[in-house]
């Protein structure tokens, strides 16, 4: 009879639950006898309940935590230790807007002192490991006694936080990262688990150089969200994607990706310069527009509704509560998702993912980087994007597609690419390559075998009740 397991996966959100839960990694979790415990916010706890709660999978809530004054300085450390192009522009454009400039040239300082030192991270990791307590935390891991935490995404404060606890119990740890952009975004990681999960080499090699993440430690399992795009059956057809979203199928499709007005507060006027440019036949071919807003973000929809050959997409996700944070993507989003980047014959964005979801299908993209009609100043513009943030300025270097910074440059880019769609295709393999490495349909699965693997040799954790009595007797199951 095979020793029943359990693990705690961290899901904080409708990202976690589309690119993790619904994915495809539960269901190969379940095939043996492990038992599964999945940590939500305490706002979606009845929501997640319903659709994956069983009796081998249970559904707790994160605990809420406020940042003590220890944290504050690690994190504020973390946030600012890195030496590269992202965090000086966070830097200078948060002194711009606050006008503090003791906090800015202090920042500064961490970053050209320690961003670049070995000696100092171990010495930070060392001070937020040793330092830090949340008893909230250290709880609910004694309550629930997993075999191995999977930490979703090592960035976020509960994550570290759970990272952290579990360590000190003696609990095997997992952490992933998130997203392409997370290990340049968002600082230091704070606390280095024992095995950690990444999606492409781009990551893994940026963990290496910029994080000291020690290589043998790094899996790479590929984009587990991306199986939902090898499967055939989410496909249809464009005549029927077409009139599902009341599109004419004879016309070219502009899948406009909206970052929403956090990021790209005019990019409603860049649809209507588009927009216009197809009125005014300056597009070489009967087109359309189909603006797919972000679904964490505001966005102009009203106006953008308004708007001659623009279609607003209404089917993007849908919110189990009044806040934008509380999306979800289940089948039905995902395969719209699919249809929409099938059927797109070019794609626009403002320097977001969705450069390597249109990869994923091989579709040409023009990168927006100007700010609608007026300009805005360059600490408030797109512009930035391309040449401050790290993450950018190296996709950018391969070459897969099109920068537009402006009007004229957009309307030429959509032009060629209408004429020759295969056009850039070597710079898109380069972004194949080293953002996406394998689109086979199997990469949920590779992360869960390292999930398996980890469970496998796990050591029973039981012994947690008998080294701590007295904080097991306080916990209500």
């Amino acid at each position: 009879m095979h020793e029943v397991k359990k693990i705690l996966i961290t899901v904080s959100g409708g990202f976690i639950a589309r690119n993790i839960i619904r994915s495809g990694v539960l269901d190969f979790l379940l095939k043996g006898s492990n038992q599964v415990v999945l940590a939500v916010a305490g706002d979606k706890q009845e929501y997640y309940q319903k659709e994956f709660g069983s009796p081998r999978v249970t559904i707790v809530a994160l605990p809420e935590v406020e940042m003590n004054r220890g944290e504050q300085i690690i994190s504020f450390l973390a946030r600012n230790t890195l030496r590269i192009e992202t965090v000086a522009m966070l830097q200078k454009t948060e002194y711009c807007l606050r006008g503090k400039a003791i906090f800015y040239f202090f920042k500064r300082a961490v970053s050209l002192l320690f961003g670049r030192s070995r000696v100092f991270h171990v010495l930070l990791r060392w001070c937020d490991r040793s330092l830090l307590s949340q008893n909230a935390f250290r709880n609910l891991l004694i309550r629930i006694q997993p075999d191995v935490l999977f930490a979703t995404n090592v960035i976020e404060r509960s994550d570290v936080a759970l990272i952290r606890e579990a360590k000190r119990l003696g609990i095997k740890t997992v952490g992933m990262v998130k997203s392409w952009d997370n290990l340049m975004n968002h600082g230091l990681v704070r606390i280095i688990s024992d095995t950690v999960i990444v999606h492409n080499p781009f990551l893994k090699r940026h963990a290496v150089l910029l994080h000291h993440i020690p290589e043998e430690k790094i899996n790479v399992v590929g984009i587990p969200q991306y199986d939902w795009y090898t499967r055939k059956d989410l496909y249809i057809s464009r005549e029927e994607f077409f009139r599902s979203v009341g599109i004419d199928p004879k016309k070219k499709l502009i899948l406009f990706a909206g970052e929403g007005d956090y990021i790209a507060p005019r990019e409603w006027e860049v649809a209507q310069i588009i927009g216009e440019a197809i009125s005014a036949e300056k597009i070489s071919s009967p087109a359309i527009v189909l603006f797919r807003p972000h679904p964490n973000f505001l966005t102009h929809r009203e106006k953008i509704k308004t708007l001659r050959n623009v279609v607003f997409d209404d089917f993007v996700a849908e919110y189990i509560g009044t806040e934008r944070s509380t999306w979800e993507m289940r089948e039905k989003e995902m395969a719209h998702l699919v249809n929409s980047l099938r059927h797109a014959d070019v794609v626009i964005n403002t320097a977001s993912t969705m450069i390597i979801d249109a990869v994923a299908f091989a579709k040409p993209v023009v990168c927006i980087a100007f700010d609608g009609v007026t300009p805005e100043p360059y600490l408030n513009s797109v512009r930035r994007y391309y040449r401050d943030f790290t993450h950018n300025a190296l996709i950018a270097h391969t070459g897969g597609f099109k920068i537009a910074y402006t009007a004229e440059e957009l309307i030429q880019y959509v032009n060629q690419y209408f004429q020759d769609p295969v056009r850039d295709a070597e710079g898109r393999q380069r972004i194949f390559d080293d953002y996406i490495w394998k689109l086979d349909g199997k990469s949920s699965e590779r992360l869960a075998a390292v999930l398996l693997k980890e469970l496998s040799v796990a050591s029973k954790i039981g012994v947690i009740a008998r080294r701590f009595p007295t904080k097991q007797s306080h916990i209500s199951r």
